[in-house]
């Protein structure tokens, strides 16, 4: 009797080390996890919160050039001076935005006529210039951790990825724009000047598309 008792005791004694065993494993793998949750969640706040810095820069710009180009071509409406003000104060205020911001509520707050106006003097001061001047738009941060976008959810991934391919069209179309411009300021291009206008005038069609693309991508971020 006492040795069944005894071999019980053993038997017992022996499933509670297992179980103990298996808990602490449990346990462990557990606090892993639970570590490599909460370093991913610290991870992924901090990547969006640096990626939307680095976005609300971009907005400011490609809501620039939409106003450039369109004052390139005499076409600035209440419309588009609208757009661009719901880009600029969807950023973070900075003085130089804000003194922007009010130029353009004067400019939105005007009557038309005086808006045409100043499409007129400004198309004729920007055509003076040997060429539109619009620099290329760049992602340091967001390109250089690429490899972070899976840390977003599928939607933001999906947008942010597609923000950093319509960059790419974007600069492509500043380039395109750039030189087909400087052709029209060329004397010795007389015989392709039109070609020269018409392949300009795309260029911008496709940066005022890119823009606001680009634009309706960081609003999903």
């Amino acid at each position: 009797m006492a040795a069944t008792m005894n071999w019980v005791c053993d038997f017992l004694t022996g499933v509670n080390e297992l179980v103990a065993i298996i808990i602490g494993w449990l346990l462990g793998l557990v606090s892993t996890a639970g570590a490599w949750l909460v370093g991913t969640i610290v991870k992924r706040s901090r990547f969006e919160k640096t990626v939307k810095v680095e976005l609300n820069e971009v907005r400011v710009k490609v809501a620039s050039f939409v106003f450039l180009v369109s004052s390139k071509r005499g076409g600035i409406d209440k419309e588009t001076v609208g757009w661009c003000l719901n880009q600029l104060k969807k950023c973070p205020g900075t003085d130089e935005c804000k003194r922007i911001i009010d130029n353009l509520t004067l400019i939105s707050e005007s009557e038309e006529e005086h808006l045409d106006q100043s499409n007129r003097n400004t198309a004729s001061t920007l055509t003076d210039l040997p060429a539109l001047a619009m620099p290329r738009v760049y992602l340091p941060f967001l390109s250089s951790n690429a490899d972070s976008i899976a840390l977003v959810c599928e939607n933001k991934r999906a947008a942010l990825v597609q923000i950093l391919s319509h960059i790419e069209v974007l600069n492509g179309k500043i380039d395109d724009m750039t030189f087909w411009d400087r052709l029209t300021f060329d004397p010795g291009n007389n015989s392709n000047y039109t070609t020269a206008i018409q392949n300009s005038e795309m260029s911008k069609d496709a940066i005022l598309a890119a823009c606001k693309r680009i634009a309706n991508l960081i609003d999903q971020i």
